[in-house]
C-alpha cells in the first residue's frame, strides 16, 4: 500500500506520459533536421547557389542532395595547381 501511495505522489497531472514524451521526442528530431538542411541551404545561397544543376529548387531537395551540392561547391573552390593542394 504504501508503495502505491509513493507511485501515486510521483505521477501528477504535469509529469509528460509516454507518448506525450514519444511525440515530444519525433518533434525536436524532425525540427533539427530542418535546422541542419537550412543552414545547408544558407551556406549554399552563400555561394550564390540557389537551384540544382537540373534547375530543382534547394527547398525541394533532401539533406543528402543539399550536402552533395555543398561539398561539390567547395570542391570547385579549391586550386590544384597550389603546391599546398599537391597529392605529395
Amino acid at each position: 500500500m504504501y508503495e502505491s501511495r509513493l507511485l501515486a505522489d510521483t505521477q501528477s497531472e504535469d509529469t509528460p506520459q509516454k507518448g506525450e514524451v514519444m511525440n515530444m521526442a519525433i518533434l525536436f528530431a524532425a525540427a533539427m533536421a530542418e535546422q541542419k538542411k537550412q543552414f545547408i541551404i544558407e551556406r549554399l545561397n552563400k555561394r550564390n547557389i540557389f537551384r540544382t544543376e537540373t534547375g530543382k529548387s534547394l527547398q525541394e531537395c533532401d539533406y543528402d542532395e543539399l550536402k552533395y551540392l555543398l561539398v561539390l561547391s567547395e570542391f570547385k573552390e579549391i586550386d590544384i595547381a597550389a603546391d599546398a593542394n599537391g597529392w605529395f
